[in-house]
Formats: C-alpha cells, structure tokens, sequence
C-alpha cells in the first residue's frame, strides 16, 4: 500500500479549495496514465489535511504502477503545481501482512 498525505496551507480557504481542484486535476491525469488514483480521505476537525491510499496486490504491481507515475514529464509538472500549494507532502509505503507465510519470511529477514 502507498499513501500519500498532503497538508494545505493554512492559509485563506480559497487554497484548501485550490488544492482539491488540483487534486482532482492530477487523478483525471492518473486516470489517464492508467495509474491507480486511490481512495481520497480527508479530515472533519482539526488540521486540513488530505489522504490518499493506494493499495497494490504485490510489490511488483507497485513497482510497474509507480513507473507509470513517473513516466509522464506532463504529468510530473502538474503534479510539482499540487505540491506548490501544498504546506507539506509525506509519502509513506506500508507492507501489509495477511498470511502466516508472510509473517515467518519477515522473522527469517529479520534473524538474518
């Protein structure tokens, strides 16, 4: 799974409202590259911050979906003018383990 969270300026309304405008501009772009765009989450209170979490089935599903990504220099620009309005921008990849195989082959990793 990636996810990738990104936290709008404090500032005036007019640039949370920017951001997803653009947002929603960079997932058409996904949509188009045949990138997976995600599930949007955002919060009720507190800070304006905004999630999205992509789900692959398999690190090699991962690997050909983020060369996808990167592989459009148009799509990287418009990218580059989300994170312009953006305070902060964390991506984070998460290994998600669902069988019992998956968690002896981490124990072996990890005595290695």
């Amino acid at each position: 799974m990636r996810g990738y969270r990104i936290t709008p300026m404090p500032d005036p309304q007019h640039v949370a409202r920017g951001i997803l405008e653009r947002l929603q501009q960079v997932q058409g772009e996904m949509d188009a590259l045949g990138v997976n765009r995600g599930v949007l989450w955002a919060t009720i209170t507190g800070s304006r911050t905004v999630m999205v979490e992509r789900e692959f089935d398999s690190l090699s599903a991962y690997e050909t979906d983020d060369a996808a990504f990167h592989g459009s220099a148009e799509f990287m620009a418009l990218w580059r003018r989300m994170e312009e309005l953006a305070e902060s921008m964390d991506t984070q990849l998460w290994r998600t383990r669902h069988r019992s195989a998956d968690s002896a082959t981490l124990s072996d990793e990890s005595s290695a």
